[in-house]
């Protein structure tokens, strides 16, 4: 028996010390191709990030990936790295029309499926459609976005706008002049996307609170970030589920009803209001979008149309409020471009060129994209910025890293809105990766709105108050964690009423 009992121990000894030798094996084997042999293996990175995507996942799950792309440019001065074993990360700038412009006899790239998945209702928005419904919906919903549209929408903005500015003086009487302009901004602008979305308003501004998609987007960007790292590895993704939140999956589904029952009370209400769902109830023919997809577009707005717009007015209210001199001037443009009140309109905000210029900049310091537009290359390879990509390799553009660089810009660290206004100490400034909202066919489709929209802000702000930044202004608050957005913190600011012009 005892000689049975050894004979056994030996057999597993020797298979345990096989499956040893065959899985170090297996590690060194990828090691050495992923780092040395790998189709990729010709662009610079981490060798250690091109053998595992471990450092990649841990930048994403801790907030810390821009921070991390941004740090790997800067560490191998190039405009690609190889971020993980098969993506690959540009900040140049023909990589935009390289990546996004369609081009003559190659197919388009895709969106990244492991970053993008699936959306939760099955029912895709025009954000992550295959091309053909992407030009389906984009057809109809250009007549909701256009030029014609916004002057219709104006007075609709200007009012929440009104709000906005009435909410803020009463804020700084009864609290020493000090204020969250960061919360309201977003109050302001998911007001008025409610407005445009649903012909309602929300009616953040006048609770003075976040209502259930306001205060939900950030924890949800959390969600969605675990989730698409999940992807990476499809045995864990329904394990990952079971340990989100209950509560943020209840509030989810609490999300999606409401959106149904607020697009379904809105299109009963015909076509008299001057809002997203007039035009789609106008040029929707045979062609048009289905209810559920006007849902999933709307629910897009919601997030993607109010986010991204308050976070650039944050932050260039804190840019403003650090630098005294780009405070003044602006100031003093837009209190000098008007005689009243009622001159402030969408016509007349983009006749003045430092308000553009520290608009741009604050965008430039303070992306609101930050998800690097995750993209497959198509069957038979692609050039981008003059090297050969092979087929279904992963490649991005992170907008931050690519602002910050400082091959594309001279003191990338530093806001300086003169950049803009060819002040000749700029004049090797790669402007041209400056694209906010993409390029070709898959652009943002509210930039007009949006530019619209925080350039009258801006002007009401400065022409009805006086700013500084108060002692509870965080010197690093652009400093943040990022899921996919800024996890913004409060930004307290003084702000002074002044005595202004009178109607006559």
């Amino acid at each position: 028996m005892a000689v049975i009992n050894d004979v056994n121990g030996s057999q597993a000894f020797l298979l345990l010390s096989a499956l040893s030798f065959l899985l170090i094996a297996y590690l060194v084997t990828s090691f050495v191709y992923n780092v040395y042999f790998h189709p990729l293996s010709k662009f610079p990175g981490p060798k250690f990030a091109a053998y595992t995507r471990i450092p990649y996942l841990r930048a994403q799950l801790t907030g810390k990936l821009p921070h991390y792309i941004k740090a790997l440019h800067d560490q191998y001065d190039s405009n690609v790295v190889r971020i993980s074993p098969d993506d690959l990360s540009f900040t140049s700038p023909s990589a935009w029309n390289d990546m996004f412009v369609l081009q003559r006899g190659r197919e388009t790239f895709q969106k990244d499926v492991i970053i993008y998945g699936n959306p939760p209702q099955g029912v895709h928005a025009v954000l992550t459609a295959n091309d053909a419904d992407h030009v389906r919906m984009r057809r109809i919903l250009a007549h909701a976005f256009s030029e014609k549209a916004l002057k219709m929408q104006e007075p609709l903005i200007q009012s929440h706008v009104n709000i906005l500015i009435d909410q803020l003086r009463q804020c700084s009487i009864t609290s020493g002049g000090k204020v969250d302009v960061e919360a309201f901004f977003r109050w302001a602008t998911f007001d008025i996307m409610g407005e445009l979305a649903f012909g309602e308003s929300i009616d953040c501004l006048r609770s003075q609170r976040h209502r259930q998609w306001s205060s939900m987007i950030f924890d949800l960007s959390k969600a969605l970030v675990v989730m698409s790292a999940s992807r990476r590895y499809p045995w864990s993704e329904k394990t990952l589920r079971h340990f989100l939140p209950k509560q943020l999956m209840r509030r989810t589904a609490n999300n999606a009803k409401l959106i149904s029952e607020l697009v379904d009370r809105r299109l009963k209400g015909g076509n008299e209001k001057q809002d997203f769902c007039s035009y789609i109830l106008k040029y929707n023919d045979e062609k048009g979008m289905t209810v559920p997809e006007i849902k999933a577009n709307a629910s897009l707005f919601m997030a993607a149309g109010t986010d991204s717009s308050a976070t650039i007015l944050t932050g260039c209210i804190y840019f403003l409020t650090q630098n005294s001199n780009a405070l003044k001037r602006l100031s003093h443009e837009i209190r000098n471009a008007f005689n009243t009140e009622e001159d402030i309109t969408f016509a007349s905000t983009p006749k003045l060129p430092y308000l553009r210029a520290v608009l741009d900049e604050s965008t430039r310091m303070y992306p609101p994209t930050l998800a690097g537009q995750p993209h497959r290359v198509p069957k038979g390879g692609a050039m981008i910025s003059g090297n050969w990509v092979p087929a279904g390799v992963a490649v991005q553009i992170n907008q931050w890293a690519a602002y910050q660089s400082r091959q594309n810009f001279v003191e990338p660290n530093t806001f300086i809105p003169e950049r803009w206004l060819d002040d000749p100490r700029f004049s090797a400034d790669q402007r041209d990766v400056y694209q906010p909202f993409s390029v070709g066919p898959h652009h943002c489709i509210g930039r007009t709105l949006a530019g619209a929209e925080m350039r009258l802000i801006m002007c009401k702000i400065l022409w009805f108050f006086d700013l500084q930044a108060s002692e509870d202004t965080k010197t690093n608050w652009p400093d943040q964690l990022v899921y996919l957005r800024w996890q913004k913190t409060p930004l307290v600011v003084r702000l002074t009423p002044r005595e202004v012009p009178q109607t006559e």
